[in-house]
């Protein structure tokens, strides 16, 4: 059986007067490209911190990122992916 996250969070949570606004964040375009980063690291099986060494970022930078919260242009963001992307091939 499937794993539902979003069907959990909601029974866990959905009384919980924050909900609403958490529900927002994780649907919000910057975390799910921060879902993307964190995917595509994964499968590459890297870390944190030798992905971000890769891209030449800081870590801390490179955790904005993966968290949704990082305050770089698209492009940037895009760049870094396609860099990452060549990895895999």
């Amino acid at each position: 059986m499937k794993y539902d996250f979003d069907a959990e969070l909601k029974k866990r949570y959905s009384n919980d007067p924050t909900y609403e606004k958490v529900i927002e964040i994780l649907n919000s375009d910057e975390s799910k490209l921060g879902n993307d980063f964190l995917s595509l690291r994964t499968s590459l099986d890297m870390s944190q911190e030798k992905t971000a060494e890769y891209l030449n970022i800081s870590p801390l930078n490179y955790i904005e990122i993966e968290s949704g919260t990082s305050d770089q242009f698209i492009e940037e963001l895009k760049s870094y992916f396609k860099k990452l992307q060549e990895l895999k091939f």
